[in-house]
């Protein structure tokens, strides 16, 4: 019994012990990345001088215009404002250009570079004054047709190996939704009252090759038949500017948390 006892007490002090030092452990990691959380590097500047891409700049067509993870390798593909789109494997040491020349202007808004969650090397980028495009496969990039100034953001069917729909709310003109169902080749308006990327409440996105979704400051609405009629099926407030699809579930950011829906 005295044996028992002992063992037990023991076993309860390296309890003790060991929460103690993880408690320690958690403690110390927690100022680490406080104080490591204070500190940025840039990691465009020096390359963007490098390539002389900063030669007759202005506030509007310098810089990065939009930047996305791979999550699966850790590339970081940036925008270079009117130089196309460029990936760094090693951390922004070096980049090189990815997008065959196709990309071209800068992009209005984060949500004017898109990418397939589920297989990130795919993208589609919608320019503002310049050209847009978008790649199937990482390594192929397609010209979407202009139409005048271009966009401020955009969403694409990456439920289809070869994305053929796409929705763009267009920039200044008429500020209006518009879709395309060849890949980029043609537009046409779906949604034509005035949606103002940078207000509360605007919202797009794509389930699949036939069902999309749209708010401006509604709620969110649902077609499943490309545009020609919408139903409310959420009275959310709104907060993502494009829904993000990932692994069969629909996220969208709002003013009281993250929905997901699975149908």
């Amino acid at each position: 019994m005295m044996y028992l006892l002992l063992k037990q007490n023991v076993k309860c002090n390296c309890m003790k012990q060991k929460n103690y030092l993880l408690l320690c452990l958690l403690l110390l990691s927690v100022n680490f990345f406080e104080g490591k959380s204070q500190s940025w590097t840039d990691i465009s500047t020096a390359w963007i001088a490098s390539q002389g891409m900063d030669q007759g700049s202005t506030q509007y067509n310098i810089g990065c215009g939009g930047v996305v993870p791979n999550r699966l390798t850790g590339d970081v593909t940036i925008k270079f404002t009117r130089f196309g789109m460029w990936r760094s494997s090693d951390q922004g040491k070096t980049y090189v250009r990815i997008d065959q020349n196709t990309v071209g202007g800068r992009c209005e808004s984060p949500w004017a570079v898109q990418v397939d969650q589920d297989d990130p090397k795919r993208m589609a980028v919608f320019s503002l004054d310049g050209t847009s495009a978008y790649t199937a496969d990482g390594i192929s990039w397609i010209k979407m047709t202009d139409v005048g100034r271009n966009w401020d953001l955009g969403a694409v069917d990456w439920n289809s190996p070869k994305p053929k729909v796409f929705l763009a709310l267009r920039h200044e003109d008429n500020r209006s939704l518009y879709l395309s169902k060849d890949g980029g080749k043609t537009w046409s308006i779906i949604v034509s009252s005035p949606l103002y990327y940078y207000n509360t409440g605007i919202f797009i996105g794509i389930i699949d090759s036939t069902t999309l979704l749209y708010s401006n400051n509604n709620g969110i609405n649902r077609s499943t038949d490309l545009g020609v009629t919408w139903t409310q099926v959420s009275t959310a407030e709104v907060r993502s500017k494009v829904a993000v699809m990932f692994k069969g579930a629909c996220y969208v950011g709002t003013k009281n948390g993250l929905l997901v829906s699975k149908d």
